[in-house]
């Protein structure tokens, strides 16, 4: 009887001296507040990576636009900026001189991923930029002044760039042939 009270004594010592009394609150406390700092962290990072396409995606159609008013003021061929969704729902942009050419991925410079979405407006209404239905934008600049000129029926006033939230408008100015970009929202 003696040793098995004396067994029960030192297993009774061994269970109190480990320390098995679970999540303190505050280990409970410290995780959450790292739980917490890391989403924070990580939807931060999304919502900037989102902010960054839209707007590389109009820096980038900036940039070819003066590039291509330079080029036809200063050459006798009539080039077209072309912009695009391609079959594999990407955003392109190329510049030809055939305003009716249908490119293809491989044909231009990828300028936003399928999560963007572009929009040309006239004063007639606006085209959304679609491989579905071919629908693109096609700019281009008058030869001697290097003002914007319709290419068809279309003269652009604006270019949108839009993903979840964020919105980028390039501006037009017809008459010089000058863009600018505001962000929107």
């Amino acid at each position: 009887m003696r040793n098995l009270i004396r067994n029960y004594e030192e297993c009774n010592k061994v269970q109190s001296n480990s320390n098995n009394r679970g999540f303190s609150l505050v280990e409970i406390l410290v995780t959450i507040i790292i739980l917490v700092l890391l989403v924070a962290v990580t939807t931060f990072r999304l919502s900037t990576t989102k902010y960054a396409d839209v707007e590389r995606c109009s820096e980038n159609i900036e940039k070819k636009m003066s590039q291509l008013r330079l080029s036809v003021m200063s050459s006798k061929t009539q080039e077209y900026l072309i912009i695009y969704q391609a079959a594999d729902d990407n955003y392109y942009m190329a510049i030809s001189d055939d305003k009716d050419r249908l490119c293809t991925a491989s044909d231009g410079e990828k300028i936003g991923n399928s999560k963007i979405h572009i929009t040309g407006t006239t004063s007639s209404g606006a085209t959304k930029v679609s491989h579905t239905d071919n629908s693109r934008i096609v700019i281009s600049f008058h030869r001697s002044s290097g003002a914007f000129i319709s290419v068809g029926v279309n003269l652009y006033q604006t270019i949108e760039i839009v993903t979840e939230g964020i919105k980028f408008r390039i501006y037009l100015v017809k008459e010089t042939g000058k863009h600018y970009s505001k962000q929107i929202y």
